[in-house]
């Protein structure tokens, strides 16, 4: 498996079915903490977020509005992933599914949100600080 930009790969050992191996462009295969199961789970809510119709980002978030987003939300207990940054994590409740990854400079926050209807995202964008986008707009 190849991430969209093919920066990243992703293989699966035919001798060890739950093993998957990943690697950036260039470097040595290293084995990922999950195992296959969880891989594809994981893999498949990541792609749920970026494929939901209704959607917002924000670059450079600071803590405290990070807080009230993640507020209503618990952490989905996944492996951690070197993909699409280090030390990135997601969250969820019914109706919304968040990533979040610290800024290259580790002080903020870049975060997207995803959710099946837009009216959904209305109790975001009252918190102050959060400059929201609306991806591919």
């Amino acid at each position: 498996m190849v991430d969209a930009t093919a920066d990243w790969s992703w293989s699966f050992d035919i001798h060890n079915p739950d093993a998957v191996y990943e690697a950036e462009r260039h470097e040595a295969w290293a084995l990922n903490p999950e195992q296959l199961a969880q891989f594809l789970v994981h893999n498949a809510t990541r792609e749920a977020i970026y494929a939901a119709p209704a959607r917002l980002s924000a670059y450079f978030l600071p803590d405290r509005a990070l807080a009230e987003v993640l507020e209503p939300l618990e952490e989905v207990a996944f492996g951690r992933w070197n993909w699409p940054a280090p030390g990135y994590r997601i969250f969820m409740a019914d109706d919304m599914l968040v990533e979040i990854v610290h800024t290259r400079g580790g002080s903020a926050w870049d975060i997207e949100v995803a959710t099946l209807k837009t009216e959904t995202l209305s109790r975001l964008r009252t918190i102050p600080d959060a400059d929201w986008r609306t991806p591919g707009a």
